[in-house]
């Protein structure tokens, strides 16, 4: 049995908090996040809340405005597209890891709401199946960085469920050849969409 990676220290819990917020559009393009407000619902201090705002920072999700604080950024259309673009290069990536590791086993899929809004199931699953924390990282934060247009990817793109569902159900069987020509339909609709999500995104 493989060993999957799982990160429980505060600033993940905070990094998790806050990519979930900015996934469910809680912040808006130009809001400012305090601090203070997230450690205090949180029960932790600032540190870590600031630890995870400069990560997803890093991943250009929020903006750094030294003494004003940390606000979401908006995304330009071509941004959004390069950002789909390099997710599926991670996930290659990724896979390519998998494939020479030969891993047997594939965690169990977590449930998924009735809407099927957000990431699919499938990047969680090769989240926890890379021994590449690199890799892993980059995942996560291309994942917040795209957060809060993935969530109108239903709005905007004709059955965009069904390539999720492709994705996930590939990935559930390790069917590593089927991930890649799966993700490959997912990352291409959703860059030729990246003008619609993009408006959508950032209203």
């Amino acid at each position: 049995m493989a060993k999957y990676k799982t990160e429980t220290t505060p600033r993940f819990r905070v990094f998790s908090f806050l990519a979930q917020a900015l996934a469910e559009g809680v912040f808006r393009p130009g809001e400012f996040i305090r601090i203070a407000d997230v450690a205090r619902d949180l029960g932790l201090s600032g540190t870590p809340v600031r630890e995870a705002l400069c990560r997803l920072a890093g991943a250009r999700l929020v903006e750094d405005r030294q003494r004003e604080g940390f606000c979401l950024v908006r995304l330009t259309r071509d941004e959004v597209a390069a950002a789909y673009d390099l997710e599926a290069h991670v996930y290659n990536r990724i896979i390519d890891g998998l494939e020479a590791e030969q891993l047997p086993d594939v965690p169990t899929s977590p449930g998924r709401d009735s809407t099927g809004v957000g990431p699919p199931i499938a990047f969680q699953i090769l989240q926890q199946m890379t021994a590449n924390a690199l890799l892993r990282a980059q995942a996560i934060d291309l994942g917040a960085r795209l957060a809060p247009y993935r969530r109108h990817e239903t709005d905007v793109i004709a059955d965009a469920r069904a390539d999720t569902l492709r994705l996930d159900q590939a990935v559930t069987i390790g069917d590593w050849q089927g991930v890649r020509i799966a993700l490959k339909q997912y990352v291409d609709r959703r860059v030729a969409a990246a003008h619609r999500l993009q408006d959508a995104g950032s209203r």
